[in-house]
């Protein structure tokens, strides 16, 4: 019973994050269909509309007081994958883990 309350988090986070992707795919066909070519949704551009001022706040204390290496290339390839993509990633391994664990736990 210790971790249930944690497994009910992981998948809360898990789910919030698989229908932000849900979304951001949405988004993306909207725009295929509108456009008539795939540009997908940048996360480094969402973050930029949302608050363009931590991003580059977060830029600059990563290459000055973490590593350089980190922002680029890791960072900038995070920057530039799709929305949908940024986000399933940890939305599924988030469902994944707090499944995992239920399953650990649960008596045989």
């Amino acid at each position: 019973m210790l971790f249930h309350g944690n497994m009910r988090i992981g998948k809360t986070i898990g789910l919030v994050f698989c229908a932000g992707a849900a979304t951001a795919i949405i988004l993306d066909v909207v725009g295929l269909i509108e456009k008539g070519s795939y540009l997908p949704l940048k996360a480094g551009w969402i973050w930029a509309v949302i608050d363009r001022p931590s991003l580059n706040l977060t830029q600059a204390g990563i290459e000055r007081h973490v590593a350089p290496w980190l922002w680029d290339p890791l960072m900038l390839t995070l920057l530039t994958s799709p929305l949908w993509l940024v986000l399933a990633i940890p939305g599924l391994l988030f469902l994944l883990i707090s499944r995992w664990r239920r399953r650990l736990h649960e008596a045989p």
